[in-house]
C-alpha cells in the first residue's frame, strides 16, 4: 500500500493503523467506521453477550447502584 501510494518510507507503528484500514478497504471493500454503527458497545453487551450468558448458563444481570463507579451512567 505504502509503495502504491508512490511515498515510499520505514512504516512506524504509528501508521499501522491508517495502512492496515486502507488495506482492508482496497481488499474487502470493509469500513471499520461502518461498522461501529453496527456494533455499539451496550448494544452488543445486551443484546449480545448478556443475553447469551443468559441463555446457556441462566445468568441474569441487574444494574447495581450501592457501588462506586468510574463513570456516569450513560
Amino acid at each position: 500500500m505504502i509503495d502504491k501510494e508512490g511515498k515510499p518510507f520505514g512504516l512506524k507503528p504509528w501508521d499501522w493503523q491508517r495502512y492496515a484500514e486502507k488495506v482492508r478497504k482496497e481488499r474487502y471493500d470493509l469500513d471499520q467506521d461502518a461498522l461501529k454503527t453496527l456494533f455499539e458497545l451496550n448494544k452488543v453487551l445486551k443484546d449480545g453477550v448478556f443475553y447469551a450468558a443468559t441463555r446457556l448458563y441462566g445468568i441474569t444481570f441487574k444494574p447495581r447502584k450501592d457501588i462506586p463507579v468510574y463513570h456516569p451512567p450513560m
